[in-house]
C-alpha cells in the first residue's frame, strides 16, 4: 500500500485545543500532494456520504461530522491508483482485488513541552480509505455504485506525554489511541453515467 509521510505541526496553547484532523475531513490535513492532473484514466467521480460508526476520540478532539457529505475522483494508471478531491488534492494507492486501497500518514504536535512542568506531545494519524464498486446482481442495479469505509486512527509517538490531552486531565480527548470510522456509499455523478 502506498504510504505517504508528512509531519504538521498543530502548536496548541493549552492541552484542551481540540485536534481537527484529515484528508478525507478537510476534503482532513492536506494528503499527499501529487501533481494536479494525476496520470491515468479516470475511473468516475463520486459523491460520496459518509456515516459515522465510531469515534473513540470525541467530538470535542476530533469534529466527526455526520453525515460527511463529499466528492472525489478515483484514476488508474496499471496497477497505481489514485483518489482525487475536488479540492485537486491527490493520493495514490493500490488496486486490490475488487476495489481499491489508500492510506496517508502524518504526525501531528498537540502541545510543545515545557521544561519541569510536561513534555511534548504528538501523534501519528493513519488515514486508510477503501472503496469498492458494486456489481449488479440477480435483483438489478444496486442500490449505490460504491461501497467502503474511511477510518483514521491517532496514536501517540513514542516518548510524547499526551496525559494532559486526555479528557480526564482537561484536555479533549476521550482517549489515545483513538479512532475514527465512516461508512462510506458513493454514487457517481450524473454526468458519469451517461
Amino acid at each position: 500500500m502506498a504510504e505517504k509521510n508528512r509531519t504538521s505541526q498543530v502548536h496548541a496553547r493549552r492541552a484542551g485545543s481540540a485536534l481537527v484532523p484529515s484528508s478525507f475531513f478537510v476534503a482532513l490535513l492536506c494528503l499527499a500532494c501529487l501533481p494536479e492532473d494525476p496520470p491515468g484514466e479516470s475511473l468516475g467521480s463520486y459523491q460520496w456520504t459518509g456515516d459515522l460508526m465510531e469515534n473513540s476520540c470525541g467530538f470535542e478532539a476530533f469534529t466527526a461530522i455526520d453525515p460527511f457529505v463529499f466528492r472525489s475522483e478515483l484514476r488508474e494508471e496499471g496497477d497505481r491508483v489514485f483518489w482525487r478531491q475536488t479540492t485537486g488534492q491527490t493520493i495514490e494507492g493500490v488496486a486490490e482485488e475488487g476495489g481499491y486501497a489508500f492510506q496517508y500518514q502524518s504526525q501531528v504536535l498537540l502541545y510543545d513541552a515545557i521544561e519541569g512542568e510536561r513534555g511534548a506531545c504528538a501523534v501519528t494519524q493513519i488515514e486508510r480509505i477503501n472503496v469498492e464498486p458494486t456489481q449488479e446482481t440477480d435483483e438489478g442495479t444496486p442500490v449505490h455504485d460504491a461501497l467502503g469505509t474511511s477510518e483514521v486512527v491517532l496514536s501517540p509517538i513514542p516518548g510524547s506525554d499526551c496525559s494532559l490531552a486526555l479528557l480526564t486531565f482537561g484536555g479533549p480527548f476521550l482517549e489515545l489511541p483513538c479512532r475514527v470510522e465512516y461508512e462510506l456509499t458513493g454514487d457517481l455523478d450524473d454526468d458519469e453515467e451517461e
